[in-house]
């Protein structure tokens, strides 16, 4: 853009004796002069929409300041570096595309496999996602029942409340005359009885089989016991 400067002093020319050539104001100057004048606007900016060219200045304004003021590079470069000083990254966090183990910070967790045909892995995870702790628990499954036991003859007797203390379950055997019955934990699971037919008793043994839980109580009712055995 260009600033207008007068090429004519016009007030000069009243100063001079009549009949000075230069006392008369020619046409050729006034054309000059607005000349000068619509070319020193056609190159000033506009208030709207203004394209500015070269390196124009503006006042700084103050570092916080939020308005429609001009932002100058002065007051950009202040604002960004007191934005990066508030950031505070530590070597120890990703600083850039380049992911290292030395910018991630350690959990304390051992690298190793967790986890076996004997035990499980068991895995805590914090808020970030991260593994926090890692360890193993071990697998404990019960043996089935018959592994490990044996068919044993113990002393039992009929209509006594027996617990089984053995720490798994066990099965119960036994051959009972006539009217008979099995409770186990309380709960009725076998009960039988002899009827007369044509008048003639019947005499009969009914053979019960089942499983007792462990520290769960079983009894066995009925009129007489032949055989009694538990695998246990």
């Amino acid at each position: 853009m260009s600033n207008y400067l007068k090429a004519t002093d016009f007030g000069s020319k009243d100063a001079l004796l009549s009949g000075d050539p230069n006392k008369i104001v020619k046409g050729t100057e006034i054309n000059d002069e607005f000349d000068s004048i619509q070319t020193a606007v056609n190159s000033k900016a506009n208030t709207n929409n203004t394209a500015l060219t070269g390196t124009p200045t503006a006042p700084t304004a103050t570092a916080g300041t939020s308005t429609a003021q001009v932002a100058t590079t002065a007051f950009v470069t202040s604002a960004v570096t007191a934005y990066d000083a508030a950031l505070t990254v530590s070597t120890s966090q990703i600083e850039n595309d380049a992911v290292t183990t030395a910018k991630i910070a350690p959990t304390g967790v051992t690298a190793n496999t967790y986890g076996s045909a004997t035990a499980i892995p068991v895995v805590t995870v914090n808020a970030e996602g991260q593994v926090t702790s890692a360890t193993t628990a071990a697998i404990t499954i019960a043996d089935p029942i018959g592994v490990g036991q044996t068919w044993q003859n113990p002393s039992r007797s009929l209509g006594t409340t027996y617990t089984n203390t053995t720490g798994r379950p066990i099965q119960v055997t036994a051959s009972v005359k006539n009217t008979a019955s099995a409770v186990v934990g309380g709960v009725t699971i076998f009960n039988s009885n002899t009827v007369s037919c044509c008048g003639v008793p019947q005499i009969s043994f009914f053979p019960l089989s089942f499983i007792v839980p462990n520290n769960t109580t079983y009894v066995i009712n009925g009129a007489g016991l032949n055989v009694w055995a538990e695998l246990r």
